[in-house]
């Protein structure tokens, strides 16, 4: 990951850069200065400071974290079996809560406070969360799916221009005209009154009405029918069964919706794809009529039975009450008696009437409302063009209705209304490439842009495709090839790459790291004992993290501070480590016990390294006054794990981890332990 790598390759720069002046640029100051250097100060004053003679405030503070230190090695030298256990006591829970946690690659939740946060939340509270950074999927297919260029327009004569627009107009008369007609029976009207009403306001508001008509149309008529047709392998008829890549990705599309309720948008936002006007009317307005055609006629048989025995049984002298549960009685016993040639009856009537042009016009109203808010409006005008157009012309408004126009030059030219419709559907929607070899699905997520939810979703969306038996491999025929995509999945991909690099990076660092420090100290167990520090360290920090932000504030932690955190912590906290542990070497080459040794070099060293982890963990505090929470999290991991390393693990309990070790920290080659004694 390039960011990543950024990163390193600058944090090794600037320590290349930073030693390179400490090794030559500091010392020659030194060297220049000489004693001024430590101006107002003196070598002999900070000697009578370390001896205790001198009582200025630098000697009295000297004075006291000299005691302090020496209180530390009596400490760690007596205590080093309760110090050791009292680690363990705190690595335990703190090892569960790094194993039971996992950083957040929700960037919106640490973005610092302001009102571009504000304006996200605020869009993400009114509508879904996945509105902002949409799902996509790319699919690419073996040959194009149209057969002419997406953007193929015919624009209209005037004499064609002149029809449709007086059809725009009787399009909105006769909408005043139905608006005016539900009023009345609203108010409580028959629907003799009702009309009655209607033809009245019509008449009586004539003018305006037409005015207001002339204006719509006029605003509304297309001058131009912009159209899209599908090749033979992109959507093929056999009646009302179609094959082809668009009914395959319709098929995907409406897989993922059905089996992701918890997840993907379930309104028409949810997912959107490649999409097919006679697809639609024929696999979901048809099948949905004539289950309503074949109802509505098997509810008038009834009706009809019931009527009958309900007359026959008040005219026979029955009171009310018995002729309603004779009738019922009756029409149950009837419709039970011929439930099979009722049926076969109401699937001719449906088969019959199904396309009458008040229920091709019932389908395609029905459709409409299925559209995307985005583009519903203009379905809905080329719907009720194709319907007027279609009642002009004494046809139907079904997808093949055929809509004969011509063109500027007076050339006649025939097109489809499905071919307007689709259009806006997939070409106007820009859900299909120029070439029509590709395609696009839009898939909006209920929950907000990177949260948990929808990384995991991104995951089960990208096996679902490539896995076994996906969609890759069950519609191999129409997908060639498609691509998870989109800011989500981006993110996604990341935490994968991320996560699979840093935990090999890792391993080998930790492992070149033991063979650095086994080859500098010479020992087989110092280096593992440092390492076991530093990850110790690195544990509490990030436990802690984890529970300050996560548990208490609410805030994930972004991904990217474990990450730091590792690289920070081991080179810092070997330096530490390496820093004492070499004093305690050096004293036991000149003849001190390990005890002596490790006490001395407490005293000695542990103060320098208090000093540098107080101000380099202090330095990293300092991000916790920035808004952002990515920088408090960097701040707090940074800077309390420096405190723990430098204050605690490297002072406490490595020494006491090499108190209780005795002489096995110092077990190592010979060549190497010569090495270290002639040095």
């Amino acid at each position: 990951f390039q960011m990543v790598r950024n990163m390193g390759l600058m944090l090794a720069l600037g320590i290349v850069f930073a030693l390179i002046a400490a090794l030559t640029f500091v010392p020659a100051i030194v060297n220049l200065l000489g004693e001024k250097t430590f101006w107002p100060n003196s070598i002999a004053k900070y000697k009578a400071a370390e001896d205790g003679t001198h009582r200025s405030a630098y000697g009295k503070a000297s004075h006291v974290f000299h005691r302090y230190f020496q209180w530390v090695a009596r400490a760690t030298r007596n205590h080093a079996k309760p110090i050791v256990i009292a680690a363990i006591i705190i690595s335990v829970p703190s090892i569960y809560v790094y194993a039971t946690s996992h950083s957040s690659y929700d960037m919106i939740a640490v973005e610092p406070d302001g009102e571009a946060k504000e304006g996200l939340y605020a869009i993400m509270d009114e509508t879904y969360g996945g509105t902002l950074m949409p799902t996509y999927v790319v699919v690419q297919f073996p040959d194009s799916a149209v057969d002419n260029d997406k953007t193929t327009t015919l624009t209209l004569s005037d004499t064609s221009y002149g029809q449709f627009n007086t059809m725009v107009k009787g399009i909105y008369s006769n909408q005043v005209r139905t608006n005016v007609y539900q009023q009345a029976i609203d108010s409580g009207a028959s629907e003799s009154d009702a009309n009655t009403a209607a033809d009245a306001y019509m008449t009586a508001h004539a003018a305006e009405i037409d005015a207001a008509a002339t204006q719509y149309a006029n605003a509304n008529t297309p001058k131009a029918l912009p159209y899209l047709t599908w090749s033979a392998h992109g959507l093929t008829a056999s009646g009302t069964t179609f094959t082809g890549y668009v009914p395959a990705v319709m098929t995907i599309a409406n897989d993922i919706k059905t089996k992701n309720t918890d997840i993907v948008a379930q309104d028409s936002s949810g997912v959107n794809g490649l999409t097919s006007w006679a697809v639609l009317y024929y696999s979901q307005g048809v099948p949905a009529a004539t289950q309503k055609l074949i109802a509505g006629y098997t509810d008038g048989v009834r009706a009809t039975v019931y009527s009958t025995a309900y007359s026959t049984a008040i005219g026979g002298g029955a009171t009310e009450e018995q002729a309603k549960a004779i009738a019922e009685e009756q029409a149950k016993t009837y419709m039970e008696a011929n439930k099979d040639t009722i049926a076969s009856d109401a699937n001719t009537y449906a088969t019959a009437h199904i396309n009458d042009a008040s229920i091709v016009n019932q389908i395609n109203s029905g459709i409409v409302e299925l559209m995307p808010s985005a583009v519903k409006g203009y379905v809905e005008k080329y719907v009720a063009i194709g319907a007027a157009y279609a009642a002009a012309t004494s046809q139907t408004a079904v997808p093949s209705l055929s809509i004969n126009v011509t063109d500027t030059d007076g050339n006649p030219a025939t097109i489809q209304l499905a071919n307007l419709i689709d259009y806006v559907l997939n070409a106007g929607t820009g859900l299909i490439s120029n070439d029509g070899t590709a395609a696009s699905l839009m898939i909006v997520t209920n929950e907000k842009p990177m949260s948990d939810k929808t990384m995991d979703f991104q995951g089960a969306l990208q096996n679902a495709f490539h896995g076994k038996g996906g969609y890759d491999e069950t519609y191999s025929s129409a997908i060639s090839k498609s691509q998870v995509c989109g800011t989500n999945a981006v993110m996604y991909d990341i935490s994968g790459t991320v996560t699979n690099q840093f935990n090999y990076i890792q391993i080998i660092v930790v492992i070149l790291l033991l063979i650095m420090l086994f080859l500098i100290l010479g020992s087989y167990v110092t280096p593992i004992r440092a390492i076991f520090c530093i990850i110790l360290s690195v544990i509490w920090t990030l436990a802690l993290t984890f529970l300050v932000f996560q548990e208490l504030l609410a805030i994930p932690v972004c991904w990217i501070v474990p990450i730091v955190l590792f690289v920070v912590l081991l080179g810092l906290g070997l330096d530490y480590e390496i820093f004492v542990t070499t004093r305690v070497r050096e004293n036991r080459i000149r003849g001190m016990s390990n005890d002596d040794a490790i006490d001395a070099a407490i005293t000695s060293a542990s103060g320098t390294i208090s000093l540098c982890a107080l101000i380099m963990g202090g330095t990293f505090c300092t991000l916790l006054i920035g808004s952002s929470s990515m920088l408090q999290e960097f701040g707090f991991a940074l800077g309390i794990g420096i405190f723990i390393d430098g204050l605690f693990m490297v002072t406490y309990v490595g020494p006491a981890l090499m108190h209780l070790l005795g002489d096995w920290s110092w077990k190592g080659p010979a060549f190497l332990q010569r090495k270290h004694k002639e040095e």
